[in-house]
């Protein structure tokens, strides 16, 4: 495993679209941080991402689409 620092950069987001919204979720004006775990290559490409704390209210749901 690696950690940022002695010659490895922090990762930086490439593509940021805009998240979609359940209904429930539009209705309530409901807003926060998920927080992913990822494995970046050595590519640069995000390898095993698993959600580690999502936010409820169906968006969990959504994002599978």
């Amino acid at each position: 495993m690696f950690r940022v620092g002695g010659g490895v950069s922090a990762p930086r987001a490439i593509y940021d679209p805009d998240p979609e919204y359940s209904q429930e979720a539009r209705a309530a004006k409901y807003q926060g941080t998920v927080i992913l775990q990822i494995v970046v290559g050595a590519d640069g490409l995000p390898r095993n991402i698993q959600i580690v704390r999502s936010l409820g209210l169906g968006l969990r749901r959504q994002s599978k689409r």
